[in-house]
């Protein structure tokens, strides 16, 4: 997981985009394609792509006092479930797996939002600081959603390619499923 924060720390970052990646393959005998998480922190310093929103101490220990730690590790294994699960169901055709792993994400967070951060809850995990139609949530955050699920699962699908991680069908629908719960 690379994590671009502050312009003070993209040396950092691109240490590890430019040398660490490039020997992790070979650490593991290069016989494993290793997945990379690049996360860039603009959604709680900027209100895009998915709206002027904040995180509570709900969720634990935030980076730099902005983001759970939970985040992005949520982030890349329901990204990863969803990219499999509709790769799957796709039969791994290009653009609709791509299509139907960023609507599996988007869906997550339709169960996701109102769950953890309605404001009729006692115990919110983020807070919106504009509303909207859907139990108090803004458009704009299903279009992020649906926007950085296309771009996760397009650059999943074109770093992966071809290759299909295996693991059984059944796994990505456990995880996603439980997730939903």
């Amino acid at each position: 997981v690379v994590e671009l924060m502050y312009a003070d720390f993209i040396w950092v970052a691109a240490d590890q985009l430019f040398n660490q990646i490039g020997k992790a393959r070979h650490m593991f005998g290069g016989g494993h394609d290793m997945p990379l998480l690049l996360r860039i922190k603009i959604g709680t310093g900027t209100g895009y792509p998915f709206g002027n929103y904040e995180y509570t101490s709900g969720l634990g220990y935030k980076i730099l006092g902005r983001v759970p730690f939970s985040i992005p590790l949520s982030w890349f294994y329901m990204g990863l479930a969803s990219y499999l699960l509709g790769g799957t169901l796709a039969r791994w055709h290009p653009v609709w797996s791509v299509a139907l792993g960023a609507y599996f994400l988007t869906v997550w967070d339709l169960v996701l939002d109102p769950a953890m951060a309605h404001p009729s809850l006692a115990l919110n995990f983020w807070i919106w600081h504009q509303s909207g139609p859907y139990f108090g949530m803004p458009v704009q955050n299903f279009l992020g959603w649906t926007a950085t699920g296309a771009l996760f699962m397009g650059l999943s699908r074109w770093l992966w390619g071809a290759v299909v991680l295996a693991v059984p069908a059944r796994f990505p629908l456990v995880v996603y499923t439980l997730n939903m719960v």
